[in-house]
């Protein structure tokens, strides 16, 4: 690290708005905010997603969320990228990537809408920055409810050795 500069976003917690401290605790633990050691210690815990080879096998899977928003844009005749496209396609793929049923997307869609204001706005008030904690604590209640479901079929166990 340079001398100086720093990835830490919320290097102490006390002093972030009452309203936005759920967030902030959540995003100060995330790689993209962390200095060594643990950034590359995050780095290298999913290292192996980002491998060329990983991210080829999932060109086939952006294919399709494409074209699938494609085609749901199709009837209309008109699209805008940014909205029609950019915004949902980095989720279409997480939720594709998390098996996050179809039913449950709309919901992550608007937890997100309020977290990415958040992240990309430093001088929202206090109500904004409410609601952006308030989606980041609904959206990890979620996920760990995602992880419990019995409906999710469980990991593929390794085959015996014959």
């Amino acid at each position: 690290m340079t001398r100086g500069l720093s990835s830490v976003r919320y290097p102490d917690i006390e002093a972030v708005p009452e309203e936005l401290r759920p967030l902030a605790r959540v995003l100060s633990r995330q790689m993209l905010y962390s200095d060594a050691p643990d950034h590359p210690r995050l780095r290298a815990l999913i290292s192996k997603a980002f491998t060329s080879r990983a991210v080829a096998a999932l060109r086939a899977r952006i294919f399709e969320a494409v074209d699938r928003i494609i085609t749901h844009a199709a009837p209309t005749g008109r699209m805008d990228i940014v909205a029609d496209l950019a915004r949902p396609l980095p989720l279409t793929i997480i939720c594709d990537l998390l098996d996050v049923p179809e039913q449950d997307r709309p919901a992550l869609a608007s937890w997100s809408e309020p977290i990415a204001e958040a992240i990309g706005n430093s001088r929202l008030d206090a109500d904004r920055n409410r609601e952006a904690s308030q989606s980041m604590t609904d959206m990890l209640a979620y996920f760990r409810e995602l992880l419990t479901r019995h409906d999710t079929p469980p990991p593929p166990t390794p085959c015996a050795p014959w």
